[in-house]
């Protein structure tokens, strides 16, 4: 049972589990695409890999409040790891390793984290 994802918004608005939820027709993964995050996990294995992410941040400290801030929706690219999946709907490449799900979600957030000190760094650039 994948149980790493309990506390994570999935469904926001709606009941419909097959917006979100996509088995591979191979049945070997499944595809999750929750509100900020898409999960792509292994049946077999009990292991995830995290395909995309958003980061959301604001790293300008004299910003007025309501004038936003840096958000971006990327493909994760962590380690060299690398595998392409051709069996859901849409081709996916993953460049995040499946680890246990046990630790993706503290993967995914020095993963986040790290972004959001490269994104600080290149806003500080102009």
């Amino acid at each position: 049972m994948f149980d790493f994802m309990i506390d994570m918004p999935v469904l926001i608005g709606s009941d419909n589990w097959q917006k979100v939820i996509e088995e591979s027709c191979c049945g070997e993964y499944i595809k999750v695409d929750g509100a900020f995050d898409t999960f792509i996990l292994k049946c077999s294995e009990l292991r995830a890999s995290v395909y995309k992410t958003t980061i959301n941040t604001s790293v300008i400290d004299d910003r007025d409040w309501g004038e936003g801030g840096e958000w971006t929706v990327e493909n994760v690219i962590y380690g060299s790891q690398r595998q392409h999946i051709n069996t859901f709907k849409s081709h996916i490449y993953l460049q995040f390793p499946f680890v246990d799900q046990g630790i993706v979600n503290k993967m995914l957030g020095d993963y986040k984290a790290l972004r959001v000190k490269q994104i600080a760094e290149a806003v500080a650039c102009i």
